[in-house]
């Protein structure tokens, strides 16, 4: 599990480090999810929620924001996306795209109940 845990870890680095130029229409790639998501579609839902939560946790570290965030919105999308990958989607040629797709939903989704319930604002663009 070293070569997951240091591809998560060199993704939230270029996820946080990246300069603003190098956005899309002000977005940035959401790299570590995008890694948590694909191994947890690999290597089953427990596996994937460990390292999304490792990479949530080193995304509210970097970004100090509140601890726990990221760490719990990651380590669920993960493991849902684990046991739907394991369970519905191995017969689907477009598994990659669909497990991103829940992935992200899961996460932002989380996300958004998570500060809504702390009594934040959530700045929509």
């Amino acid at each position: 599990m070293t070569l997951p845990v240091l591809a998560v870890v060199t993704g939230v680095y270029l996820e946080t480090a990246l300069p603003s130029w190098l956005s899309l229409a002000g977005r940035r790639p959401d790299l570590a999810l995008s890694l948590c998501v694909a191994f947890s579609a690999l290597h089953g839902p427990c596996r994937g929620a460990l390292l999304g939560c490792l990479a949530g946790v080193l995304i509210d570290a970097m970004l100090g924001r509140f601890i726990g965030s990221n760490a719990l919105s990651f380590a669920c999308a993960c493991y849902v996306v684990g046991w739907l990958a394991r369970d519905y989607l191995r017969v689907s040629p477009l598994l990659g795209f669909t497990c991103g797709m829940v992935g992200s939903v899961i996460k932002y989704s989380l996300q958004v109940v998570a500060l809504r319930t702390g009594g934040l604002a959530v700045p929509f663009h």
